[in-house]
């Protein structure tokens, strides 16, 4: 496993919490990045560790919608995991190029469940599961919108897709 430190352009060794502050400096420093710049710093992590076999990206929140776009822009995936993608349902006019699966809460107030149904529609190809009363960030247990249902089946769910595409 590898994980590209992606702050670390802006802001080296940076830390951010779970409270209000930290998600608007989070914010700030992704505006900062961009995504072509961050698309690159994941390629070459995935270049880093391709001669140990099949890769695949996960990412949450930024990190899905980047790990959605990398599915299109970076060589050497074998899939793409998506966790509540902002910018997802406004990208959809690809065909993914490796296997894509993605999670949502169906209540997530930054990513209505009208936009998901609207994107499943246009990318038949991607596989995306909602979760009943799951909200924006369902997967992070040091969050108050953490559901361990919810997230227990969206790591089964992605568990099975990278052992389907990477160990297969």
């Amino acid at each position: 496993a590898i994980a590209p430190s992606l702050f670390d352009s802006v802001k080296p060794g940076v830390e951010l919490g779970y409270d209000d502050a930290s998600l608007a400096e989070g914010v700030g420093l992704m505006k900062q990045i961009g995504k072509e710049r961050a698309l690159g710093e994941i390629q070459a992590a995935v270049d880093a560790v391709k001669s140990a076999g099949k890769v695949a990206i996960v990412g949450y929140c930024w990190g899905g919608y980047l790990a959605y776009a990398a599915a299109n822009s970076v060589s050497g995936l074998a899939c793409a995991v998506g966790y509540y993608g902002g910018g997802i349902a406004d990208d959809y006019g690809e065909k993914r190029k490796v296997p894509t699966l993605l999670h949502f809460g169906e209540n997530d107030a930054l990513i209505p469940l009208e936009a998901m149904t609207q994107f499943r529609a246009y990318r038949p190809d991607v596989s995306v599961f909602s979760y009943p009363g799951a909200a924006h960030w369902f997967n992070c247990d040091q969050r108050d919108d953490y559901q361990e249902d919810a997230a227990q089946t969206a790591l089964d769910r992605t568990l099975s897709w990278i052992s389907q595409y990477v160990e297969g």
